[in-house]
C-alpha cells in the first residue's frame, strides 16, 4: 500500500493543486481540484482525489519544492520516501541497483521521470541517492539497536526466573547499559559443582527470522575464551520467543583462524539446527 503514493499522477496532482492556489490563493483545495477537473484536458486527467490525501499526510510545502521540475520531483520522493518508508527504500543503503529490482513500474516510473535512474550517474543523482542512503541505514541500525535490546530485556527475565528456581539470591546485571565495550551483555550468576557461587557472563544475540543467526565480534569472543568456563551465549529468535543457550566450546566451531597477515574482526554465526 505504501507504493500506492508514488505514482506521478498523483504527485502532479498534487504539484496542480498548489500551483493552482498560488495563483488564485481565495480558492480552498476542494475548489481548486473542481476547477481543474474542468479546465483543459492536460490537467484534468490527474488523480485529484489522492493527491488531496497525499497532501494532507505529509503536508503541503512538499509539493512547492523550488527550481527545476527534475528537481522538485527529487525533493518530492525524498520527503514521500522518509514519510512511508516503502520495504525498497529500507534498502536503499545496499547501492540503487539493490533497490531498482524490488520497484513497481509505477515507482521506476517516478524515479525515472525525476532522472534518478540515469546511466551513468551525475553528481546530483550519487548525492541524492547517498543522502537516501544514509537516512535508511540510520533506520537500520536503529532496527537492529531495538532487537538487540530486546533480546538483552528477554535474557534479563529469563536470568531472574532461573536464578529463584535455583534458589541464588542475586539479581542479574544489564552490563550493556552500563558498559556497551565489556564484552558481554548481562552478568549472572551460577552454582559451581562444590554449590559455591560463581559470576556467569552472557552475551546476548537476538534475530528476527530464520535461520537463526547472529554476528560476532573478535572482543567479545576473547572475553568468552578468557572467561570460558563461566561464560555463555543466548541467541534469541525474537518472533517466535526461542532461545538457544550456547557454550564456549559450542560457538568455537564455528570462530574463523586468523591467517598472515589477516586478522578477522567479526564472524557472522548461521545456527542451522
Amino acid at each position: 500500500m505504501r507504493d500506492s503514493w508514488f505514482k506521478i499522477s498523483i504527485i502532479d496532482g498534487a504539484i496542480n493543486i498548489c500551483l493552482f492556489l498560488e495563483r488564485y490563493p481565495e480558492h480552498n483545495v476542494t475548489g481548486a481540484i473542481e476547477k481543474l477537473r474542468n479546465g483543459p484536458a492536460y490537467l484534468a486527467s490527474y488523480d485529484y482525489e489522492k493527491a488531496q490525501h497525499l497532501g494532507q499526510l505529509i503536508g503541503w510545502e512538499a509539493f512547492t519544492i523550488p527550481g527545476s521540475r527534475q528537481e522538485q520531483l527529487r525533493g518530492i520522493l525524498k520527503r514521500l520516501m522518509i514519510h512511508f518508508q516503502p520495504f525498497w527504500a529500507l534498502h536503499s543503503y545496499l547501492g540503487r541497483d539493490k533497490v531498482i529490482v524490488l520497484l513497481s513500474d509505477d515507482v521506476k516510473q517516478c524515479l525515472k521521470v525525476a532522472d534518478l535512474l540515469e546511466n551513468p550517474m551525475s553528481e546530483a543523482t550519487m548525492m541524492w541517492w547517498d543522502d537516501i542512503g544514509k537516512f535508511f541505514r540510520s533506520i537500520e541500525e536503529n532496527r537492529k539497536l531495538e532487537i538487540g535490546r530486546e533480546g538483552e530485556r528477554r535474557s534479563i527475565n529469563y536470568e531472574k526466573i532461573r536464578l529463584k528456581n535455583e534458589l541464588i539470591e542475586k539479581e542479574p546485571a544489564w552490563i550493556a547499559l552500563i558498559d556497551n565495550t565489556a564484552g558481554f551483555d548481562i552478568l549472572s550468576y551460577k552454582k559451581t559443582e562444590q554449590f559455591s557461587l560463581c559470576e556467569l557472563m552472557i552475551e546476548v544475540k537476538a534475530c528476527t527470522y530464520e535461520p537463526r543467526h547472529f554476528i560476532l565480534t573478535r572482543n567479545e569472543w576473547l572475553k568468552a575464551i578468557e572467561n570460558k568456563d563461566r561464560y555463555i551465549f543466548h541467541i534469541w529468535n525474537i518472533v517466535k520467543d526461542e532461545l538457544i543457550v550456547l557454550t564456549v566450546e559450542q560457538v568455537l566451531l564455528h570462530i574463523p583462524t586468523d591467517c598472515g597477515k589477516g586478522k578477522w574482526e567479526t564472524v557472522k554465526i548461521v545456527l542451522d539446527f
